[in-house]
């Protein structure tokens, strides 16, 4: 979880159920600290909000 307007990173807490989810967006990194830093440029972070990153399966056909 990257959060706030300093763009701490830590992990957790993660995301209720019932917590909105405003987008996504999938961004194509090395590893999960390639994309945490990548998260880092998202605009939510001027109005004091947070980016959740997680790991997707990549798809094989």
């Amino acid at each position: 979880m990257v959060k706030g307007t300093h763009k701490i990173v830590n992990d957790g807490p993660y995301a209720e159920a019932n917590d909105l989810i405003g987008g996504y967006i999938v961004v194509e990194a090395t590893d999960l600290d390639h994309a945490t830093e990548l998260s880092k440029g998202c605009p939510i972070f001027d109005i004091g909000g947070s980016v959740e990153v997680r790991p997707i399966r990549k798809l094989t056909m």
